[in-house]
């Protein structure tokens, strides 16, 4: 006997650590979908149980549901001999001490729901393992022991971010932050974590960031960051706040602004610094003895700026403390701050939005610009931009040094192990990252290819921006003769400058160790490939990108093959998430999608050239994915369609006559509308205005939107409704209102799930209409349901 198990509640797509393993077949293709989900299947071609991870037992088919569910429902079906067909069982699973229960009677060759309880209701969670089925007879109470089926499964919330909802989220970083079981509230648990357990340490030299792109967030190198966990690498502030906000967001989706940038910031109450111990002094170069000082000590330090997270109007940091999300901002500063010193207080701390992508990369593009920061940080960037300045440089030229080949040069010429190597492409070029071991020091070095030699000084310029230890303080200029390229200051373990269209830095955790040598080494390796013009520079031959021929069924899988030669490294980046990258097969420069919902995209590719990792311009791919079933209805008359793709639900009013009446409805504001439409709309101003939650008009607005939403017909996300059906009006009394059928004008509202939008509008009746992610309504493409034909009607 054997089961095999559908997750029949799916609404966001994960990305697994690799493909399905197939053994000796080539069908190794993830699946996803919106609605019924294979997880398990007893085809002995798949081996499913990734264990790459010691301690997890995964799944190469992981799985993810809505973080508010108290259970999930998974879909089991029993294959027996049929002479046991007509018996009911009982269907119980143990999942490491957990029941997976079946409260009904089931049959073998059937398939039956079992529910699977949430470790906490509102917390990310998450199960990896194997389940052990058994079916239990009422009649004789005997249970029969069946195979196990391994599942890995996720509590998430159901509004992520868009790097995270649209690419997939990695289980590797799920593993980590959601797999475990938190022992107190998940702020607490994501501020204390992100510090603890990683085993990352401050860069106690200059507070230089690793993986986050800007002061304020913007890029994040998360892969970077999944790769190099307890390595003991060094990071500062934005790295962590960074990493505090991936993991928060696993349970609140992706609220406003909730990074916290302040600068000035000032000295620190002696506190734990991340993997570094008690401290009041968090540059003192790894010298122990004054790791924790006198107040008025000269070799004192100080924050120059500081990045971390406000949520609700708590408090989390995992660079000191940790702050666990119980304090205030006024609190915070007090307790995190030496007050007896000058210091930044509140007023100095402004909010951004905080991660916005995970392409990573060190160009300005992946920055915040500069007029948000304080004159005094821009200021030292000049300065220090100045310092750098090489009199009379070389000639800015373009790189084609083979970057495979610097970390095999490196090891030999100062006996170094190389631990890691990656590369990331995207619009802001390339960035090649290593890691080297020398005893118990770590070197690391990052080249970043540029578009050209301007775009690669923006980069540096951004980099010194990101330096929490004051630049006056921490770089010198090189001695005469020594200096590289055209850019090129040194700390004591840092080195950072620019060569033609390359920007690098490169830095060492240890003290007292040569870095010049290895900075003089690099750079000439650079220096001895690079050519003038850049028709001489290495990089792909892109001729042609093919976009599909015609709209994709959601369901179905579709590849595009681009005509490229000289291509060593392929990426693409999918903007909406309505289509969803299933290989990237770099051997037959082929990549496979799958259509996840319905809506139009567009797909970005990158390429690099193998030798210079020089990218070409990603090209745009346009592509629609149908919902199947309904495009043979579009056009005929009276069907027109609400479709929602506002990433929220929305909720939807139909009605030959705009003019309702308010008859039982007392509200506190004073005002009494009678038309409906500036009712609501009322109700939506004060939700997204300044009245605080409590007060008599916020509670009022929101009982109004709620009685609202409790009359009219609700539209999830990715969803679509025909409002010209008889049917779309069930909300009304039998007497309320004349049949809308044959209509040829309906008045139209719609209501966003977070009563903070409210549009209505008089629609033709065969016009469809798209709520979108852009807090706007627009016309569908005549014909179709999710094709976007602004041009033809928008309302916003």
């Amino acid at each position: 006997m054997s089961t095999s198990s559908d997750q029949s509640v799916v609404g966001i797509p994960i990305l697994p650590k690799a493909e399905i393993q197939p053994g000796d077949t080539s069908n190794s293709t993830v699946y996803y979908s919106t609605s019924d989900l294979e997880i398990w299947s007893d085809d002995p071609r798949y081996n499913l149980k990734d264990n790459s991870i010691p301690g997890v037992a995964g799944s190469y088919k992981p799985a993810s549901v809505d973080v508010r569910l108290e259970t999930t429902t998974l879909l089991v079906f029993l294959s027996q001999d049929i002479s046991i067909r007509t018996i009911a069982f009982q269907l119980v699973g143990d999942l490491y001490g957990r029941a997976v229960v079946n409260e009904y009677p089931c049959y073998v060759g059937r398939a039956n729901s079992v529910a699977l309880s949430a470790k906490h209701a509102g917390i990310p969670w998450g199960y990896a393992g194997d389940i052990q089925w058994i079916l239990i007879d009422p009649r004789t109470k005997e249970r029969i022991p069946l195979n196990q089926t391994r599942v890995e499964i996720y509590g998430l919330s159901s509004y992520l971010p868009p790097f995270f909802k649209i690419p997939g989220t990695p289980v590797k970083f799920l593993r980590y932050i959601a797999l475990p079981e938190p022992k107190t509230d998940y702020r607490s648990w994501v501020a204390t974590t992100c510090m603890t357990d990683f085993w990352f340490r401050y860069d106690t030299f200059s507070g230089k960031p690793r993986f986050a792109s800007s002061q304020t967030g913007v890029g994040y190198k998360l892969d970077y960051w999944l790769s190099t966990i307890f390595t003991r690498l060094t990071v500062n502030c934005y790295d962590q706040a960074g990493i505090v906000q991936l993991a928060y967001s696993l349970q609140v989706g992706n609220p406003r602004n909730t990074w916290a940038y302040m600068a000035p910031y000032g000295f620190i109450n002696k506190t734990q610094l991340v993997g570094e111990g008690q401290s009041n002094n968090p540059f003192y170069r790894q010298q122990l003895a004054i790791r924790c000082i006198d107040g008025y000590d000269p070799r004192r330090t100080q924050f120059g700026n500081h990045a971390f997270i406000i949520s609700d109007g708590l408090v989390m940091d995992s660079t000191c403390g940790p702050h666990t999300g119980n304090e205030t901002p006024p609190n915070y500063v007090s307790a995190a701050i030496d007050n007896s010193r000058p210091s930044g207080t509140t007023a100095n701390i402004r909010m951004f939005q905080g991660i916005t992508t995970l392409i990573g990369g060190s160009s300005a593009a992946n920055a915040a610009p500069p007029s948000i920061f304080p004159d005094p940080i821009m200021d030292a960037v000049d300065r220090a931009m100045a310092k750098g300045r090489v009199p009379h440089p070389p000639p800015a030229r373009f790189s084609n040094a083979h970057l495979a080949a610097l970390g095999p040069l490196l090891a030999e010429g100062f006996s170094f192990r190389q631990k890691y190597q990656s590369t990331d492409i995207g619009d802001f070029g390339s960035e090649t990252r290593y890691i080297f071991r020398l005893d118990d020091a770590t070197y690391t070095l990052s080249a970043s290819i540029c578009a050209n030699h301007q775009a690669a000084i923006g980069a540096i310029r951004q980099h010194l921006a990101t330096y929490q230890m004051p630049l006056d303080d921490l770089f010198t200029r090189p001695a005469p003769g020594t200096e590289k390229g055209q850019i090129n200051l040194e700390g004591e373990n840092v080195i950072v400058w620019v060569r033609g269209d390359t920007f690098l830095v490169l830095d060492v955790d240890s003290p007292n160790l040569d870095i010049k040598s290895v900075a003089k080494r690099v750079d000439d390796f650079i220096d001895q490939s690079a050519v003038e013009s850049p028709a001489l520079a290495l990089a792909p031959v892109l001729s042609n990108l093919p976009e599909p021929t015609a709209p994709v069924d959601v369901g179905s899988e579709f590849t595009i093959s681009p005509l490229v030669d000289d291509v060593g490294v392929m990426q693409t980046v999918v903007e909406h998430g309505h289509v969803l990258l299933l290989s990237n097969d770099q051997l037959t420069k082929t990549f496979k999608f799958l259509a996840l919902t319905p809506g139009e995209d567009a797909i970005f590719f990158y390429f690099a050239h193998p030798r210079s990792l020089r990218t070409v311009s990603g090209m745009r791919n346009t592509c629609y994915a149908n919902q199947k079933i309904t495009e043979q209805n579009m056009g005929a008359s009276q069907s027109g369609y609400m479709a929602n793709s506002s990433g929220q639900d929305i909720y939807v009013m139909a009605s030959l006559n705009p003019d309702w009446a308010i008859v039982d409805f007392i509200v506190d504001v004073a005002l009494f509308l009678k038309d409906l439409f500036d009712f609501v709309k009322i109700a939506a101003q004060v939700l997204g205005g300044t009245a605080a939650a409590g007060t008599r008009p916020a509670d009022a607005a929101l009982a109004l939107l709620d009685a609202f939403k409790k009359t009219v017909v609700k539209i999830p996300d990715q969803d679509y409704k025909d409002v010209h059906s008889d049917n779309f009006l069930n909300y009304l009394n039998a007497d309320g209102v004349a049949s809308v059928a044959g209509a040829e004008t309906v008045s139209v509202m719609v209501l966003s799930g977070d009563g903070k939008q409210l549009a209505m509008w008089n629609s033709g009746s065969d016009a469809s209409w798209i709520a979108t992610d852009h807090k706007r309504v627009v016309r569908s493409k005549y014909g179709t349901i999710w094709q976007q034909d602004p041009a033809a009607g928008t309302v916003i």
